[in-house]
């Protein structure tokens, strides 16, 4: 499906699919044991799972949960750079957003540039043309509503003519039109020519222009409240040439669903995060991942540690990090393993977040799995955390 609306406010590809015959019997296995659990806040639970057998000879698994009933506590994303694009640890986002819980989110590029579809507060930060697996939050104060596969781009249309934006928030390539958003904090741009228009108020207008030569140092026009900066690099489309201030532009959004869910939901939602891998969607466990053009040959079939978020047949909302790559303490799970264990768990909904070493989840300010990653706690892009009312 798909839908324009207004604003409101990744490599050789590896085809990864892998047959689900064993599925049905996984879905009527035994419910999950949880080796503790305790309330952190009416309606906040935290649960812990460490189970030496769980793969027998194949090793055991370590497994932390957070769960949240709906309504009993807010649901919000943190960006690593304080509200702008960066990468930190789990733990600091939580002790700034003073959060009861926090996991790991998004997967990102080594600037702390998302690597696939992210909005915050209602305004898209990063958009995707791999249609990926993604959450979207219908407010801060409800739980994810939606899981699908979803693409988004922006377009602008100045003078009747559209011109297709290559990207939100991320530096320039070789004759890119990129949109920037007051969430792009301090990155770099570009290097080399670049010229750009600052857009603001309603109708969205330019009220500022600037250019820049290759390797000038000159500071990078400035973002608006509330509005963007429009940026071409090398020669600007024809459209964009004589852009002059005053001028109106307008942008638009293009939502696209690969398995059926309202796109005008996503392009309503406040808070959008990407991951890679479906695993559930309305009961239906998903076990071809082909179209989420996987680079990485063994992400689905070895095992590896996983965060994902999910929801189950009450609408509870489940938060879940599983440590992995420590043969004594936890094996992690293929994304198949993680289907059998979503479905144990209840759950009828889930989809796949950033994984391996950024595996994080901070309960009451204090880390509460083992992240994998040999060099310490590992500085991510962002996160998901729990706000008590």
């Amino acid at each position: 499906m798909r839908i324009r609306s207004l604003p409101l406010t990744l490599a050789a590809v590896v085809a990864v699919g892998v047959p689900a015959w064993h599925l049905t019997a996984a879905a009527q296995a035994p419910a999950l044991t949880f080796s503790a659990t305790r309330e952190l806040a009416p309606g906040v639970t935290y649960r812990e799972l460490d189970d030496p057998d769980y793969f027998g000879e194949g090793g055991p698994i370590s497994a932390r949960f957070i769960e949240v009933r709906p309504g009993a506590a807010t649901l919000d994303v943190a960006m690593g750079g304080d509200g702008t694009q960066g990468r930190a640890p789990v733990v600091h986002m939580a002790e700034r957003r003073k959060a009861l819980a926090a996991i790991n989110a998004g997967y990102f590029l080594p600037t702390g540039d998302p690597a696939g579809i992210y909005k915050i507060n209602g305004l898209l930060v990063s958009d995707t043309a791999r249609q990926r697996a993604a959450v979207a939050f219908g407010s801060p104060d409800g739980p994810p509503l939606l899981f699908d596969r979803v693409t988004v781009s922006a377009r602008l249309r100045v003078n009747g003519v559209d011109v297709p934006v290559s990207g939100i928030d991320t530096a320039h390539g070789d004759n890119t039109v990129i949109l920037f958003t007051p969430r792009f904090g301090d990155g770099v741009r570009g290097e080399g020519r670049l010229s750009e228009w600052a857009l603001a108020d309603d109708p969205l207008h330019v009220v500022a222009t600037a250019s820049r030569e290759a390797d000038s140092d000159a500071a990078p026009l400035q973002v608006p409240d509330g509005g963007y900066v429009l940026s071409a690099a090398g020669t600007p489309p024809a459209a964009l040439a004589n852009l002059h201030e005053g001028a109106e532009v307008s942008i638009e959004f293009d939502y696209d669903t690969e398995v059926g869910a309202d796109a005008e939901a996503w392009a309503r939602a406040d808070d959008i995060i990407g991951g890679v891998g479906l695993l559930l969607r309305d009961g239906k466990p998903f076990t071809d991942w082909t179209i989420e053009r996987i680079t990485v040959s063994d992400f689905a079939t070895s095992r590896h540690p996983r965060t994902f978020i999910g929801r189950d047949r009450e609408g509870d909302t489940w938060l879940v990090t599983i440590d992995g790559r420590q043969p004594a303490h936890s094996v992690g799970m293929t994304l198949l393993e993680l289907i059998d264990f979503a479905q144990r768990l209840g759950l009828t909904d889930a989809v796949n977040l950033d994984g391996g070493g950024s595996t994080t989840m901070v309960v009451e300010g204090a880390l509460v799995n083992r992240p994998s990653d040999a060099v310490g706690l590992r500085a991510v892009s962002d996160g998901i955390v729990v706000l008590v009312k």
